[in-house]
């Protein structure tokens, strides 16, 4: 009978479940959500359940061939790097470009 009332019941139902395990998987317990946020909460992706591989990066090769050598490099292979202090890995790095240009997945991997 209520699903002939509200047709999207179903629909925010799954995106209370959606919702409440990502909060769960970020630590946040006892937060009400209203409506909005829960519709919001549902679309989220938690990015440390995304799977990324260098692989999976296409046509960004010579950026991914810097990182590693600059930044990943170093960090591995600290007794290569000790003695200079201009080759010591950043203490930051900066991605930028315009949207979808594969930023996100490069700072996930």
């Amino acid at each position: 009978m209520v699903d002939a009332i509200d047709p999207t019941r179903k629909q925010k139902v799954e995106a209370q479940k959606q919702a409440e395990k990502l909060m769960k998987q970020i630590g946040v317990k006892n937060v009400k959500l209203s409506e909005y946020e829960m519709s919001i909460a549902a679309h989220l992706v938690d990015p440390l359940s995304m799977h990324v591989t260098w692989n999976d990066i296409a046509g960004l090769d010579e950026v991914i061939t810097d990182l590693k050598d600059t930044v990943i490099l170093p960090i591995r292979k600290k007794h290569l790097f000790q003695n200079s202090r201009l080759l010591q890995p950043p203490k930051g790095v900066l991605l930028y470009g315009p949207p979808g240009c594969g930023k996100t997945l490069i700072a996930i991997k």
